[in-house]
């Protein structure tokens, strides 16, 4: 019952007598906050361009945006929620793609921009596993929210299975 007390109170931005008034601002729900971060990630072409048109260290830094978006959504959920949870995972991808690429030391670019060179295939497959951690988020985010996701963004959305593809998988 406090903890409701110092929210309301938080957002209580005026008092006026002599007729008592109060003037506050309204909570940023959930939705609205899912809203904005799908609407952020659709000018991320990190999450969706075609791979071989990346280049290693804009990936590095609009991932590094990216992590920036996250902690404002969550800051904006007050750290609990159902999404929450969920830019909790996008932010541990991001934090992992990162880390598999040492962006924090000194990554060889060229290695990573040469075709065959193992860092061009560690760089890939840290980038697709990213991309797939985020598609699956954001499909649920969308689906818990009832969210359009538009654009190219879709490109990294899990496949749509039917129920021919469910019954294949039974028979295994």
């Amino acid at each position: 019952m406090a903890s409701k007390v110092k929210q309301w109170a938080s957002r209580l931005t005026g008092l006026s007598v002599p007729f008592f008034g109060a003037s506050w601002q309204p909570s940023t729900s959930e939705r609205d906050v899912a809203t904005e971060l799908l609407l952020r990630f659709e000018d991320r072409r990190v999450l969706y361009a075609p791979s071989e048109a990346e280049i290693p260290h804009h990936c590095i830094h609009s991932v590094i945006e990216v992590r920036h978006i996250l902690s404002e959504a969550l800051v904006k959920t007050g750290g609990t929620g159902v999404l929450a949870e969920h830019l909790r995972a996008l932010s541990a991808a991001s934090r992992r793609f990162l880390d598999r690429i040492d962006a924090d030391g000194r990554p060889d670019y060229d290695g990573m921009r040469s075709a065959g060179h193992y860092l061009s295939w560690k760089f890939l497959d840290a980038l697709g596993q990213m991309r797939a951690i985020f598609g699956v988020h954001i499909a649920l985010i969308a689906d818990q929210y009832d969210l359009d996701i538009r654009g190219s963004l879709r490109d990294i959305l899990p496949p749509e299975t039917s129920d021919e593809d469910l019954d294949e998988l039974h028979r295994w």
